[in-house]
């Protein structure tokens, strides 16, 4: 194996990695909160996991910009003491906030299917769920406090001239291989459980499966834990931590990310169904617009006959209209645009005078 050279370095990619994922999650459940709150207006303790959650990951994408400018993705022979320290710094202080993103994503995921599962004739399996709840923190607690609490004093961690003692390496090794396998056994277990009671809603069979193919994408989350988990082996060797252990931050980030999109795309089915009714709606005014004018006598403003633009005589006066209207020297303007306002260019507005019925003033 060569020599590695000074010019290799992984940390810009890391970095558009970490932007772009975690700026993409954000922007999704702002769509989530969006629908949660003005559409749906169902606003609920899952929603608020997965804020949480969102919060987590913008501060660990705010570490990773910190520590790519101090280095990380280089190899470390070519990094300054000051660089080396300030780039184990910042990498192990993200780490306790993607463990804790992970986890509050699985818990909204978990939350949004109780309140499903309320709705069907199987809501004897809710004890799942909360067992999903209970593993989730369980495993999340003691990694995020090994993650930090693995060296006395904690400044051990970056800056090894520190006087002090740290455990094992191969303990927090350990510890992250059991973390990726539960967080890989829940990812997997919440996308296939909607299986079970998708059958029991009162849904057609077709958004029946849509729904359980929009619940079923937790799996991409499952894949990427256990990728993790078997580049785990990364973290037992300190040597050249700063180049070598880039992939597996980078699988981290990714799943962050991607659990919290998964969490928020069921939800934003309502934001689909008034995209394509405003799309359907467009193409089909703007096709009406080109093949015929609209003159005023055949406008319709919700009825089955046009707008009378007469008084109104004989047995039509019975009931609400008990004397003909006289016509005053005042018009009133009217006016009526068709809905094809939604095209630029194809808007047509007439106007008509009606007259006032001033008889009873």
């Amino acid at each position: 194996m060569g020599e590695p050279s000074a010019q290799q370095n992984k940390g810009p990619d890391f970095l558009a990695v970490s932007l772009l994922s975690t700026i993409l999650a954000a922007l999704i459940v702002i769509l989530r909160v969006y629908v949660r709150i003005r559409i749906k207006r169902a606003y609920g303790w899952d929603d608020s996991m997965i804020i949480l959650s969102t919060v987590f990951a913008i501060i660990a994408s705010a570490f990773n910009v910190l520590k790519v400018n101090a280095g990380f993705g280089q190899h470390m022979r070519y990094l300054s003491p000051h660089q080396r320290v300030e780039t184990l710094e910042w990498l192990w202080l993200s780490t306790p906030f993607s463990l804790l993103s992970l986890a509050a994503s699985k818990v909204s995921i978990s939350v949004s299917l109780l309140r499903v599962l309320s709705q069907t004739a199987a809501k004897h399996r809710r004890w799942f769920l909360y067992f999903i709840i209970a593993q989730t923190t369980i495993i999340a607690v003691p990694a995020v406090g090994y993650a930090i609490g693995q060296c006395q004093p904690t400044k051990k961690l970056w800056d090894h001239s520190v006087s002090g003692y740290c455990y094992n390496p191969s303990i927090f090794t350990k510890v992250a291989y059991a973390h990726g396998a539960v967080n890989a056994f829940c990812d997997f277990a919440l996308a296939l459980f909607p299986i079970s009671f998708i059958k029991d809603l009162n849904l057609e069979i077709r958004k029946r499966v849509a729904l359980g193919i929009l619940m079923s994408c937790g799996i991409v989350c499952g894949a990427l834990a256990v990728a993790r988990a078997i580049l785990t082996r990364s973290l037992l060797s300190q040597e050249d931590y700063t180049y070598r252990i880039v992939e597996t931050a980078i699988l981290l980030l990714i799943e962050v990310n991607v659990s919290i999109i998964v969490a928020c795309i069921p939800t934003l089915r309502p934001l689909v169904k008034i995209f394509r009714h405003q799309i359907n709606t467009g193409h089909s005014n703007h096709g009406w617009t080109r093949n015929r004018s609209v003159e005023p006598e055949e406008m319709n403003l919700g009825i089955d006959k046009p707008f009378p633009l007469q008084p109104v005589t004989g047995a039509a006066h019975t009931g609400a209209l008990r004397t003909p209207p006289q016509p005053t020297t005042h018009p009133i303007e009217w006016s009526y645009s068709s809905k094809t306002n939604l095209v630029e260019g194809t808007r047509k507005a007439m106007e008509f005078a009606v007259y006032k019925n001033e008889s009873h003033r």
